[in-house]
């Protein structure tokens, strides 16, 4: 499941939105684990548009329960592109 609510940092009609995410991982015992809560992932984008291209870079970082793997949190960073005409 995943909630993820937006709000915009400006009142011009394409001003950037700040994106917050959280999620949390449910899964099977399918991989040798046990089933139930498996890991909880948060982020946080900030969304910039034109009428054909938009940008919007991320940062995420997701809590995984014990022995589901060697780490128990994971930090990453990202950029996503999207083009329309």
């Amino acid at each position: 499941a995943c909630v993820g609510p937006e709000f915009p940092l400006g009142d011009a009609d394409n001003a950037p939105v700040l994106g917050i995410s959280a999620s949390v991982g449910i899964g099977g015992d399918s991989y040798g684990g046990s089933a139930g809560f498996q890991d909880v992932t948060l982020g946080a984008s900030v969304g910039f548009a034109t009428d054909s291209v938009s940008i919007s870079p991320y940062i995420g970082v997701a809590f995984a329960r014990d022995g589901v793997k060697t780490d128990d949190s994971v930090f990453w960073l990202g950029v996503s592109f999207g083009f329309s005409n």
